[in-house]
Order: structure tokens, then sequence, then C-alpha cells
């Protein structure tokens, strides 16, 4: 196989940052700085803007021009839309999708971060990414601020000359990277074209809408600010100063123990607070509503008709699933109002009728709104269908239990199946509390979570497990009670070492009944519980011996500075820098990874538990993945979140037809998940997320 490898520094007057880089390259005033490329194990050539124009590029154009020849960049979806935008016009012929590969998505499919500079470093590559890179671009790639002009080689020889070398070492380190990775299988080739077009269309956003709301999310932040103003007395000056508020509630005699937004709302249910601090109190929560700047990027990283391109990141989670940046596609707000009456009262009425129905909730049904701002593309409609608790379904087909596989079968709620198991009596949907803690228990334990897991899942479902503490610790046998002390004495050491704050932390009696609740559960779900422990011992001897073992449908074993998780589809799911640490009887399993809160590359433990949470995640992954190859000549991906995926019909056809035939595809099982029941639920409309 031939490869190019290239890296295109540009110029451009939009801000890459603020639009994003899809955006960018479509900027009227993007132009070619230098092109760094090299031919295999060739030199790397340098041709800097007057050199591109001139065609003065050794075996570029033949490159070009040879089908056989594959283009390799880093973040290849940027130097394919520059090229194919300014390439053409200097004579080279455009390069198609199918002949970019990208070392960026080579080097997550392999557990490493995305940053080339992160990457080399973290496999301590002989070439790395030269260093300041930033700063040249900011100077050389950027307009100044003060007179919108481009710096010119004349102006800064010395710099430009630095800025060429940072271009050769960007080559260099991504061809060295390149060596050391292994690339997409064919199958994984297939879903990262269809990733790829998905991006390269982009979701189309009702822009005027968004328009629309955002005047009002600008009124509403000035209301805001001014009511914190005069409720605190300047205590408290901005929605987003949580330290401020929390001092001022205690000096009004409300003093919490946290912030968050489960609290405030419990404390504006006591009977006792005045109307002014419910005023503050409100004022501070619609303010500081950070889902409302999605409203924001979809006026700025969007084109004229509303695309955003650049949806999601394939392989950005170590399990294989998406990942997603700027607008965060992948993480929009939970609906906290009717979404179709919202939507329809901010379409056909004023936002002061919108103001006036919701007020004073009008920020979080601004937010709870949000999907419904994406839309078909004109004279289409959606279609969109969703794997029905697959992750639930996958865990229990891994761990062999068919008891809870059966359930499935016969169409019983999960979670009324869990309450049921926990109160010992039959719960129905009719019993809304108890169906909620057997879901925040199915949802909290099954990947062997303890009492922070059980606390922050009820915390997420918004189900406040305090009037059940009594009668839970009341019911408790001896051995439950002593149990549940140790972990909560465990459990207060950890938030000691991870230096969490006193309001983070559950106090004993609810710590203790959440811990009750873990053991009931496990003790209701042993073949998960011994699942973890086995893939915790197959791990330990794949690492140790270095010869591969088998553990329900996935096979681990070790490859180069990986161990490496084949999953029952086939596909290899990677853990980079494995290591085993003794502690008497007990093998600790950690590895390497891009940290997702800090970002940073750094050391992550793995367990049983989190073992099963990661392949279960991985199998769901390539379900969906079949799912979009099967269904990509007659119902492409439109877009796709997590375990749901949108295509279009065209309107004035059969819609429940068509979906239906939609849902027959996406439900298709392969040879390797025969076993495994699927089901998906459906439904069409014209805006997402909106029935």
């Amino acid at each position: 196989m031939k490869y190019c490898f290239v890296d295109f520094e540009t110029g451009c007057e939009a801000d890459i940052e603020k639009v994003g880089g899809a955006l960018y390259t479509e900027d009227p005033s993007l132009f070619i700085r230098c092109l760094a490329y090299a031919m295999n194990n060739q030199s790397c050539i340098l041709a800097d803007e007057v050199f591109v124009k001139a065609i003065n590029c050794p075996g570029l154009l033949e490159a070009a021009e040879d089908p056989d020849v594959m283009f390799v960049a880093h973040n290849a979806a940027f130097d394919r839309r520059v090229w194919n935008k300014l390439m053409p016009k200097l004579g080279f012929p455009e390069i198609p999708v199918e002949r970019w590969v990208c070392t960026s998505n080579m080097a997550l499919n392999h557990g490493l971060p995305a940053n080339l500079a992160d990457a080399c470093k973290a496999m301590n590559l002989r070439f790395q990414k030269q260093e300041g890179g930033k700063d040249l671009i900011n100077l050389l790639c950027k307009p100044d601020e003060v007179t919108g002009l481009f710096l010119e080689y004349m102006d800064c020889p010395d710099k430009f000359m630095q800025f060429y070398r940072y271009c050769v070492s960007d080559v260099e380190a991504m061809r060295e990277l390149f060596r050391h990775l292994s690339p997409l299988s064919r199958y994984e080739r297939k879903v990262y074209m269809i990733d790829q077009r998905i991006n390269d269309h982009g979701v189309r956003f009702d822009k005027p809408l968004a328009a629309k709301a955002s005047v009002l999310i600008d009124k509403l932040q000035i209301e805001n600010v001014d009511t914190l103003c005069d409720v605190t007395n300047y205590m408290v000056e901005k929605p987003t100063q949580r330290p401020s508020m929390k001092k001022w509630l205690e000096k009004v005699g409300f003093p919490l123990d946290n912030m968050q937004g489960h609290t405030l709302n419990k404390m504006l249910k006591l009977p006792n607070v005045p109307d002014r601090v419910k005023l503050a109190v409100e004022a501070y929560m619609e303010g500081g509503k950070s889902s409302l700047n999605k409203y924001i990027h979809i006026l700025n990283m969007t084109n004229k008709d509303g695309y955003y391109r650049d949806v999601a990141v394939m392989n950005g989670s170590g399990t294989g699933r998406w990942a997603s940046y700027g607008l965060q596609m992948l993480n929009l707000p939970r609906p906290r109002v009717d979404i179709q009456i919202a939507v329809t009262c901010l379409v056909k009425r004023s936002i002061q009728v919108f103001d006036y129905l919701y007020s004073p909730q009008t920020a979080t049904a601004l937010s709870s709104i949000i999907r419904a701002l994406i839309i078909p593309d004109k004279g289409k409609i959606f279609g969109v269908v969703d794997y029905a608790q697959i992750e639930n379904k996958v865990l229990a087909w891994s761990a062999g239990d068919t008891d809870k596989l059966q359930m499935f079968i016969d169409g019983e709620d999960l979670y009324c199946y869990a309450a049921s198991k926990l109160y010992g009596r039959t719960i129905t949907k009719e019993d809304k509390y108890e169906r909620q803690v057997g879901k925040g228990s199915e949802l909290g334990f099954q990947f062997g979570g303890g009492i922070g897991a059980g606390v922050n899942t009820a915390n997420t479902y918004g189900v406040d497990l305090r009037p059940i503490c009594a009668s839970v610790l009341a019911s408790g046998s001896y051995v439950e009670i002593k149990e549940a002390k140790k972990s909560y004495a465990k459990y207060l050491a950890n938030c000691k070492t991870n230096k969490k704050r006193h309001w983070e932390i559950a106090d004993k009696e609810l710590g203790m009944t959440v811990d009750i609740l873990k053991q009931r559960w496990r003790a209701n779900n042993p073949k998960t519980v011994q699942y973890w422990a086995d893939l915790q011992a197959t791990i330990v001897k794949a690492i140790r011996t270095g010869k591969p073992y088998k553990c329900g449908y996935s096979t681990w074993f070790m490859h180069k500075r990986w161990l490496c998780c084949k999953l029952p589809s086939g596909r290899i799911m990677k853990y980079a820098y494995p290591k085993l640490k003794e502690k008497g009887k007990y093998s600790e399993i950690t590895y390497m990874r891009v940290d997702p809160k800090t970002k940073r590359w750094g050391k992550a433990k793995l367990y049983g538990g989190k073992a099963a949470e990661n392949e279960t995640q991985a199998i769901a992954n390539c379900i969906l993945r079949d799912a979009m190859i099967r269904c990509e000549h007659k119902f492409p991906t439109y877009y796709h979140c997590h375990d749901e995926l949108v295509t279009q019909f065209n309107k004035g056809s059969n819609y429940q037809e068509q979906l239906e035939e939609y849902k027959k595809l996406v439900e298709q099982k392969e040879k390797w998940n025969e076993t495994l029941p699927i089901t998906v639920t459906g439904w069409f409309g014209d805006r997402y997320g909106k029935e």
C-alpha cells in the first residue's frame, strides 16, 4: 500500500474555536499557509503558499492522481476539506473520502489520546510533535486584531521558518504514530465511511427559532442578574457565583450541604421559605443553566442553512462509542416540560407569551426544547428508533442470566421486576416511587457500584431515598446492618482520599440505606455478581500469562502494549499499558487512559464491574454499528445518539409503513448475537425529540 502523509496549516478570518473546524473550512477567506507531505518512508517536503500555488510540489500531483495512494492526516476530515476546497483551484484533483486515513481515529481506537502531541508522548515515540505551535498559529494564521491583516513572510521570517519546521514535525510525528498503530479493520472502515458521511452532511437546526429563543435568553439573563443583585444586596451578582449564593443562603437562615439542583428544589418546598429567598434561588437556578449556551453555539457554529457538521467523533470513547465536542450533540438536556407544547408555543406565539406561560421556569422550558431544534432536510420527515434497555439485556446475556433474559422476552418491565425483588412484593407501574427505586438500583448497581454510585444515580433520576431510610434500616438483618456500617466507613475513607467536599458525601443513614439496597440487589442478581468476579480473574490471567482467555462471549488477551478484549462481534477493544499490582490475595489492575473529566492522560483502575460496564457498552455499540451498515442503502443514518438512530423519510410517503420496515431492519440480528433479545421502539415526526 502506498501512503502520502499530509498536513495543512491554514489562515482564515474565522475563529476555529468559535465556529468549529467544518464552518472554518467553508469560510471564503480560507487560504493555505503551508503544506508538508511525505511519501511512504521518503523525506518530508515543505511547500509554502507560493510553492503550492506554483504546483512546485514534487510527487504530490502524481500521488493525488494515483487511486492506489492513500492520504494520511491527523484529524483527516479537516485536511480533506481544505484539500478539496483549495487544491483543485491550483490544478490538483479532489481526493474522495475513501482515500483518506485518520491517525487521530486510529489513536482513539487504541485507547490513546486523540491529540497528536499527547498520543506521541503516551507511546514515547522517537518523533514528537514540536511544541510552541499554538503561539505560532495565533501569530501567523489569524488576522491582526487592530489592522485585520495577516503577517507576511518579510514581517517576521524567523517566525515563519519556525512555523514551517513545526508543520514538518507534524508530518514526521504523524507518520511515526501511524507505523506503531494497527489500521482500522475492513468492518471499522465501513463504519468510518458512514461516520464521515454523517459528519459531512451535518445535522440541520431550526436557526430562526434558535435566534428567537436567544433573544428571550438574553432578556432572562438580565432579569436574573437584576433579581440576584436586588434581593441579595449585591452579595450575589451573577447566577454563576455558587460560593457567594451558598454564603448568602446561610446568612438568611438556610444553610445547605450543597448547591445542586435537587437540594435547592427540596429547599424551595419547605413551608417557611420567604418569597424573596424563593425569588433569588429561582433566579440563580434559571440563570445558571449551562445548557442554554447551546443556543449561542447553534447560532455561531451552523452555516446559513442551519447545518452543523462534525456531529460526533467515532471511537471517542474507549468502548468505541461516539463522543461529541462543540455543540455536544450527544449530551442534550433531559426534557422537563412537554416538548410538543413548548415548541408549538415558541413557533406560533411571541417570546413574551412563552415567558408568561412558563415563568418562573422559562429557562428550564428553553433547555428542554433544544433537541426539538434539530429538524430534517427540506422535504423530509424523521424516522427514529431506540433500542429498548439494550445495555441491561447485553449484561444479562453476557452473564448468562437466563431468568432476566426471559423476563425481557416476556415483555415484563425491568424496573418493576427489580423493585419487586427489593420490596418482596409485586410492584407495578402504578407504584411510581417504588418503580423509581427499582430503576435507581438497577442502573446504579449493575456494574459493581456501591454507595457513591447509588446516591448519584438516585440524584440523577430525581429519586429521594430518604423516605425509605427508616423502613429499610428497620428491616435490615444483622448481617446487612453490619456490612452496611463497614461499607459506609470505607466510603467515607474513599471520599477523604479523593478530597470530596462535605456536601458531596451522603450521611450515615442514607449511606447505609443505599448499601442495604445494594446488598439486596446483588443477592437478587448472583449471576451478574459472579460475572464481575469471572471478568476480574480472566483479565488478571491474560495480563499475567499473555495467553488468551474467554469469559462470557468475549476473549481477553495481550498484544504488544495493549490488553485486548475481542468482543463477540469480532471488534477489539483496547486498554493501553495494563499493569498488575499484588495486594495480598487481590490483584489490582491499572491501565492508562484519558480521564473523561480532567482530559489528562493518566492511570485508571480496572476491576470486574468496570470491565463489565465497558464490555456492555462496547457490545451495545457493535449492535448499533451493525444496524447502521444494514440500513445505509435503504435508510441512511441522519443522526445517532447513544442507543438511538435517526433516518429520514420522504414527505408524503406512508410513514408508518416505512417506520415498521426501518424497525425490522434495525432489530435484525447478526450470527454473533442470535440469542440476544433485541427490540426497538420507534416514531416519526417533523422535529427530533417530538413524536
